[in-house]
């Protein structure tokens, strides 16, 4: 058996560490030591995971848009081709990437190419 509080090897019929004092808990015929420990270490791990899990999401999780993008800077873009399925689509005045919105101020020469099922393109 171990201290739970300095890990330091008992017989198993130890009632007190004799290294740093700690009474030792004893349930019935078994003694618990440790168990403490081990709760705190289980509740720490899970706590690391809900955390890693968190961060995942907030940083990957990003809404996708039918609009790509170029020369993102200064609080402007460049729109440089939609992908998306509709028939009549509304230049945006501006877009967000992540969670970050920038200014349309140019729309690219082949940004429409493709896009056979396109009816309209107006502007606000």
């Amino acid at each position: 058996m171990f201290c739970p509080k300095c890990g330091k090897v008992l017989s198993d019929t130890a009632r007190f560490c004799g290294n740093c004092g700690y009474k030792l808990k004893v349930s019935g015929n078994r003694k618990q030591t440790g168990v403490e420990t081990n709760k705190s270490i289980i509740a720490a791990l899970g706590c690391c995971i809900c955390f890693i899990i968190l961060v995942y999401f907030a940083v990957f999780h990003i809404p996708k848009s039918d609009w790509c993008y170029s020369d993102i800077s200064g609080g402007e873009a460049t729109i440089k081709e939609y992908n998306g399925k509709e028939n009549a689509i509304v230049i945006p005045e501006t877009v967000k990437v992540g969670w970050f919105s920038y200014d349309v101020t140019e729309i690219g020469g082949s940004a429409f190419e493709g896009c056979s099922n396109l009816t309209s393109i107006g502007n606000r």
